[in-house]
């Protein structure tokens, strides 16, 4: 059994889109400001843009001012594999994100990854540690999967300096028969709603199954800032066999801007049983 990546390039999002979001997001923040009279969420001011400052408590009971802007990104890289398009912000709970994706840029597919994050003090001393799977059991040459960590522990703010985001992984070597790619990609805004319509066909030689592919969105500085998983209607497809795929996209307050996106799909390979 084989997986399998396909592609398809980034697309720019024209400018209306995100004037928009940030139109809606200042009305609600209005609104709020009617319903709440005071009240400031984490990350926002009293004027409604947001900071990168959050005022919290630490784990000893004092009060402290928190800027996530600060803490250092440190990617690793390897010969084969490379962390790229990384960053943090702050969501409306003040929850740290940390987003980005890996690169295989060897010849050779990797599957058992593993997503490492080491949060450093000023001493570069690890003061914690976290690990998640990929979105992918495998990873082929010249395709990338995006990550996405949500860290909450906010009594460890205050110490973090930098944060260190590897992977592990294992070389894989198998056979591809499979071949899903993207077709027909277009975007448009209707109704309140961002909305990317296209098809995946089958271009290899024999059926695929259990077929899933995910949206990453970049803003303006090729920066990962979120991931949307994409309804198919089917897991299985025959050779030279297409379906379309209809993905939306909300505008709301939790939700980043974005510049442009890219798709990667993934697979298996149908095992064929002989009698």
């Amino acid at each position: 059994m084989t997986t399998q990546q396909g592609t398809t390039s980034a697309k720019k999002i024209p400018e209306a889109v995100n004037r928009i979001t940030i139109a809606l997001i200042e009305v609600m923040a209005i609104m709020a400001s009617v319903l709440l009279v005071s009240c400031v969420l984490p990350g926002e001011d009293k004027t409604g843009s947001i900071s990168t400052e959050f005022t919290g408590i630490n784990e000893s009971g004092e009060l402290y001012l928190f800027d996530y802007s600060k803490i250092k990104i440190l990617p690793t890289q390897s010969i084969d594999i490379k962390i790229d398009s990384c960053n943090i912000y702050q969501d409306l709970y003040g929850d740290i994100v940390i987003t980005g994706e890996a690169n295989n840029y060897s010849g050779t597919t990797k599957t058992d990854m593993e997503i490492t994050y080491s949060f450093l003090n000023k001493a570069g001393r690890n003061i914690y540690q976290a690990s998640e799977k990929t979105l992918a059991d495998y990873l082929r040459m010249s395709s990338k999967v995006p990550f996405i960590l949500y860290f909450g522990d906010r009594g460890k703010y205050m110490d973090i300096d930098a944060i260190k985001i590897g992977i592990n992984y294992k070389n894989y070597n198998p056979v591809f028969d499979g071949n899903p790619v993207v077709l027909s990609e277009n975007h448009y805004y209707e109704k309140g709603s961002f909305f990317i319509e296209g098809s995946v066909i089958n271009l290899g030689e024999k059926s695929i199954k259990n077929l899933k592919m995910y949206c990453t969105f970049y803003d303006k500085k090729d920066r990962v800032v979120f991931v949307r998983k994409c309804f198919l209607k089917r897991e299985r497809m025959m050779p030279e066999e297409q379906q379309d795929f209809k993905l939306q996209i909300i505008p709301d307050p939790y939700l980043k801007e974005f510049e442009s996106y890219h798709f990667e799909v993934f697979f298996e390979d149908e095992i064929e049983v002989t009698s």
